[in-house]
């Protein structure tokens, strides 16, 4: 089957069937839509009780016009038809409009009813459809004929509804199909069922039966229909049918955005635009109409013979969520264009699986360019990525020579990331308004297989009516059962169609115009029509989880009401606003509008509670209870699981973080959550949240926690932690925030640690911590010219006594680092030579001390990070001296160069073991290039006599930039956006020149010619610092 979407008719007279038809729209139809999703297929079902909209015309037209939609919907939708047949035979028209639309028909349509003058239009559906022409065809046609037991116990007046006075006429197109049937050996799909009248409810009983038996036909037909012509999609081409899908169904309206946007811009073609820019972002607000924008001007470069236009849609699938999938869903889609062998899903696989695909996707772009194929990108609905994905949108993985258009909602966290790494924006608000909404309706009108008033039509165009909320309507008006028709036909206009039509007008009249006040209203309308009026909570639930909930939480949720079959009607009718993770079977709403418009705290206080219950080793319970907690403000659940015990950490995530750091009241949130708790789980509580490397890269919010708390406490312990935790984040994130707001900060940060050291001076790392402080304010003094307050900080310093009994050498290692930093503030404030000698002083201090410290270290990460660190700056701030004064320092340059590399070689293997964790990768990214750098100043000083053309140091640098290069490659592969990888890349460009062959050369090292190439590098050192200065 080379089509994903295929209607099935449904052909019967419309009163006596409204129950079989909602039974085969609402239920047969999703269940068929969930079994064969995994072929890339979806049906959908042509309803015709709407009528036909024939407002103002004429009788004979109306007629005309009633004939001729009905045989091209059957046209529409073969090879599938569905005949529901009663004890009715039908309306039958007039001769002469029969006559007169028959006589419009081409030859080979007219022989399937050359005997339809005088049949009913029922008889014409099923001739035309299916029995016409000798059966031609019959094959996938289904008879569903309700016997006469059905209708036992309906009281006269009742019956009148389910039969008329053609019974002759019925049987004899009975009989009709039963002959073609048994002549084509087709004798199953003609079925008889019964039903039970209900006099109490005036209705019939027994439609589940039915139902089954009507999916069970249906599914032996549409197997037959695609066996040897269908398989299961793989994840990959299943995302790529699905964008496909979407972006057809977005780009076949009348309506042309991409004209309209082309007049507002000025712009000649879409692709002179992405010339002059190749990062295009498109924003607006929900609803507005950025996928279909993207979608029209995607269709628009698809028929250029020159152009390859590659499209994910976010939130679409669950796969469609990362960049390697993303890219590899491209490179499957060059590969087809390009006729080139197909790359394996294992190259996903593997640390290095984004720098494998990354090569691919560039190596297939260049094949395509070479070709005279241009290959456009586009990403639609960036807003939906989770928030680990969020790098993804500072399009670091985009070469300059890449033209790509994105889109997101504005006034968002992806909003404010991408709209910095393009190189224009396009706003969707002005555009929108520009838009003629009529060609929206037209596209939505083929979709639904409806057809709106024209009164309706220029209502919605007068007042604007976004993309989002045409769809929710739309959900409504299709949804229609048989409780409608039965209001609608009670309704005293003049026609059926002014009846059709005032309910509909009616309809729009009630829909809110607000986006999340819409989907709520068409959530309840769903609701009441299957008759779950619970749907609506579980609706909420998902909205308030945030990560989304799986059926069996939902079902927990709302109790005994829950009903799995109705859960899947509903999300089949609202397929276009939710997703299913197929990993972690997390049911979520695709916009984060809607679901923060309809998130209610007392929601969450109940997923929260519901997920604490939950067995320790539920994954829900173990990666989202402390997020629910913090969202729900629930003190007694954190209590409880979240601050206590050997494990607690384990429930605070990097990943919990980061959601709770997106949340817009996160500090507020965290503060009500605190503050019933006891001073030390309070701290606790703080420390874990805040104590995060991600959060450190990335927000200033937990700044202003940390400042709210720093007064709060009088325990020692506690307000000594939470100082030393602050000024942890304030030393990772100085160059990110304001001067004037660090300082701030710093000042409260040094009276906490004041007021622990008067208290008692001797207790743990204050005094150490206190000194650290001050030397912090002296930074921000010293550059405002403030000479009162550096007077006042030095003296200050002056009256902190240095702990130094019973010190351990880390402890001692920690104080050698709080004088180096002080010394170095000193030094480049006054500029004194003499005060060089007290620095070297002091760092030869530490480097000795570094070596019997990492003798101690037992693989301590956090102690090798410290050191990393260290003498990495340590590095930095040698190497500004001796570009200054060479020949002074030379002797202990060498020697601190011997320190420094002895030390790299102690923690740099550690480091590479645990190069998962950001801190550690960063330091691995960086140590060899400062080393680098060094040797370089001392190669150009010329400090060493040597004979020969040969500089002593190029051997060095050429080997530790093989170590970098190396480093680089595992560190990228491990972390792709790490916020050092590109300045890093363009410093050793810099130094070697061809990175590509640099990072050829070193692809074959192992972790033990790294070792040994940083120990010869110890001892090379050693060797120079004998030879002549």
């Amino acid at each position: 089957m080379s089509q994903s979407r295929y209607n099935i008719f449904i052909s019967s007279t419309f009163k006596d069937m409204d129950a079989e038809r909602d039974v085969i729209k609402y239920n047969v139809i999703p269940l068929l839509n969930e079994r064969y999703r995994q072929y890339g297929i979806e049906f959908h079902a042509v309803d015709l009780r709407f009528g036909v909209n024939t407002e103002n015309m004429s009788e004979e037209e109306s007629q005309d016009a009633v004939l001729d939609i009905c045989l091209s919907q059957i046209d529409s939708s073969r090879p599938f038809f569905i005949a529901l047949i009663g004890d009715r035979y039908g309306w039958v028209p007039e001769r002469e409009r029969m006559e007169a639309v028959l006589s419009r028909l081409s030859e080979e349509r007219l022989r399937l009813v050359v005997d339809g003058v005088g049949c009913s239009v029922t008889e014409l559906e099923i001739l035309y459809g299916a029995i016409g022409g000798g059966g031609e065809n019959i094959r996938r046609s289904l008879f569903f004929m309700r016997n006469e037991e059905s209708y036992e116990g309906i009281s006269e007046s009742k019956r009148a509804k389910y039969t008329d006075n053609q019974g002759d006429r019925l049987n004899s197109l009975k009989g009709r199909i039963l002959s073609l049937l048994k002549a084509n050996n087709m004798e199953d799909a003609g079925v008889q069922y019964s039903l039970k009248w209900n006099s109490v409810k005036e209705g019939f009983e027994g439609l589940e039966a039915f139902g089954e038996l009507a999916y069970n036909s249906l599914c032996r037909e549409i197997d037959a229909e695609i066996e040897g012509l269908a398989k299961p999609l793989a994840w990959y081409e299943y995302a790529d049918n699905i964008n496909q899908f979407i972006v057809q169904r977005n780009s076949s309206g009348a309506c042309n955005l991409y004209k309209t946007l082309a007049t507002l811009y000025n712009a000649d073609s879409i692709l002179n635009e992405l010339s002059r820019n190749m990062r295009l972002l498109v924003s607006g607000g929900a609803g507005s109409g950025k996928s279909v924008l993207l979608s029209q001007i995607y269709s628009l470069l698809k028929r250029r013979e020159d152009v390859l236009p590659l499209i994910s849609i976010i939130g679409t699938t669950p796969f469609l969520t990362s960049l390697n999938n993303i890219l590899y869903v491209w490179i499957r889609s060059l590969e087809e264009r390009l006729s080139l062998a197909v790359t394996s899903p294992d190259i996903l696989e593997g640390d290095d699986a984004y720098n494998k695909l990354y090569v691919r996707f560039y190596e297939l772009v260049d094949e395509a360019v070479a070709r005279g194929i241009q290959v456009v990108c586009f990403i639609d609905s960036l807003d939906l990525l989770s928030q680990e994905e969020y790098d993804m949108c500072r399009l670091l993985w985009v070469r300059g020579d890449l033209r790509i258009i994105c889109s997101t909602v504005c006034n968002s966290p992806v909003y404010d990331i991408t709209r910095r790494n393009v190189n224009r924006e396009i706003s969707l608000d002005r555009l929108s308004r520009m838009c003629d909404i009529r060609g929206l309706i037209s596209s939505n009108e083929r979709l639904y297989s409806l057809m709106l008033p024209e009164r309706l039509e220029r209502m919605m165009a007068a007042d604007g009516l976004s993309p989002m909320l045409l769809k929710l309507f739309m959900i409504q008006v299709s949804s229609l059962t048989a409780v409608d028709f039965t209001t609608i036909r009670q309704s005293r206009a003049e026609s059926e169609i002014d009846k059709i039509n005032d309910y509909i007008i009616n309809l729009y009249i009630s829909l809110p115009k607000s986006l999340h006040h819409a989907f709520l209203l068409s959530v309840r309308f769903i609701a009441e029509r299957l008759k779950a009026s619970w749907l609506r909570d579980a609706v909420i639930y998902i909205a308030s989880s945030r990560t989304g909930l799986r059926k069996g939480d939902i079902e927990r949720l709302v109790g005994d009401s829950w009903d799995e079959l109705k859960f899947t009607l509903f999300m089949s009718i609202f397929d276009q606003f939710f997703t299913e993770d197929k990993t972690t079977k997390l049911w979520s709403i695709n916009s984060r509008h809607i679901s923060k418009a309809l998130a209610s705290k007392l929601y969450m206080q109940r997923i929260c509670r519901t997920v604490a219950e939950y067995p320790e080793d539920d994954t829900l319970r173990r990666s989202y209870l402390s997020y629910y907690a913090v969202l729900a403000s629930d003190s007694e659940v954190v209590e409880r699981y979240l601050c206590d015990g050997e494990e607690y950490r384990r429930y605070w995530s990097s990943e919990v973080i980061r959601y709770i750091h997106g949340e817009p009241r996160c500090i507020e949130l965290i503060l009500q959550l605190i503050k019933p708790l006891s001073a030390e789980k309070r701290v606790r509580v703080v420390y874990v949240i805040c104590n995060t490397l991600d959060v450190v890269h990335t927000t200033i919010n937990f700044f202003k926690l940390i400042k709210s708390l720093l007064g709060a406490y009088k325990v020692i312990e506690d307000k000594s932690i939470l100082s030393s935790l602050g000024f942890l984040l304030i030393s990772k994130m100085s160059n990110q925030m304001p001067e004037d707001e660090e300082l701030i900060f710093l000042e409260e940060s040094c009276a906490a640690y004041g007021k622990c050291y008067e208290i008692d001076p001797n207790y743990g790392d204050v005094a150490n911590m206190y000194r650290c402080s001050i030397i912090r304010c002296l930074e921000h003094y010293q550059k405002r010219g403030d000479r009162e307050a550096v007077e006042r900080m030095n003296k200050l310093l002056s009256t902190i006594a240095v702990v130094e009994h019973e010190q351990g050498s880390y402890e001692k290692f920690k104080q050698v680092t709080v004088d180096i930093l002080h010394q170095g503030q000193q030094l480049f404030m006054h500029y004194e030579r003499r005060e060089y000698d007290d620095y070297f002083c002091k760092l030869e201090t530490l480097c000795a001390d570094t070596m019997s410290i990492m003798k101690e270290f037992d693989d301590d990460i956090n102690k090798c990070i410290v050191v990393g660190s260290l003498v990495m700056r340590s590095v930095q701030n040698v190497s500004s001296i001796i570009e200054q004064y060479p020949y002074k320092y030379a002797q202990r340059a060498f020697k601190f160069l011997n320190y420094s590399l002895t030390a790299t070689s102690l923690f740099l293997p550690i480091l590479i073991r645990d190069i998962a964790n950001e801190r550690s990768a960063i330091i691995l990214l960086m140590t060899p290039m400062v080393i680098i750098r060094f040797l370089k100043i001392l190669q150009v000083s010329n400090l060493i006599e040597y004979e020969g053309d040969i500089n002593p140091f190029k051997y060095a640098i050429s080997e530790m930039l093989l170590v970098c290069g190396k480093l680089y490659a595992m560190t990228i592969s491990h972390h792709p956006f790490i916020p050092s990888s590109q300045a890093l890349y363009t410093s050793i460009k810099d130094v070697v020149g061809d990175m590509d062959i640099l990072l050829e050369h070193s692809q074959e090292l192992t972790i033990e010619d790294i070792k040994q190439k940083i120990s010869d590098m110890t001892n090379y050192s050693a060797r120079l610092m004998s030879l002549k200065y």
